[in-house]
């Protein structure tokens, strides 16, 4: 972490993963708050974070690359994180397997479990027809 940085580390990774449900980048649409950091800003008062504290954080983002909510995301995340951390590990696989899941017709979460899971999981797989017994 960032020495001065006014987030702990789970603000950090809740703030992030809330503005990656506010952020929309694939092929069909981008949708981003802009350099205004709309989406970031509603994410960080979600989160009870001072108005002070706000503009750190962002003021750290713009200095290492974020220029809009989605440079957080994109540029942004890595340096925060750490870019060897478990932390960040873990947020570039989730981010992979959200892209896979929307690429193969997951783009909310009913269709992943729907669509994406037998997809993932195999049709002939038993992961799969245990999964589909449950839950389909």
């Amino acid at each position: 972490m960032i020495e001065g940085f006014p987030l702990t580390p789970l603000q950090l990774y809740v703030f992030l993963y809330a503005l990656e449900g506010k952020c929309k980048f694939d092929r069909d649409e981008c949708k981003c708050g802009g350099p205004e950091f709309l989406y970031a800003r509603k994410v960080l008062t979600s989160m009870e974070i001072a108005p002070e504290d706000q503009e750190k954080v962002l003021e750290i983002c713009k200095d290492n690359g974020g220029h809009c909510d989605c440079e957080i995301l994109m540029n942004v995340s890595k340096f925060l994180l750490g870019e060897e951390s478990i932390g960040y590990s873990i947020w570039k696989n989730l981010f992979s397997v959200l892209e896979i899941c929307k690429g193969n017709g997951g783009h909310c979460d009913c269709e992943i479990l729907m669509n994406v899971s037998k997809f993932l999981l195999g049709e002939e797989s038993i992961g799969y027809s245990i999964w589909k017994n449950l839950f389909i």
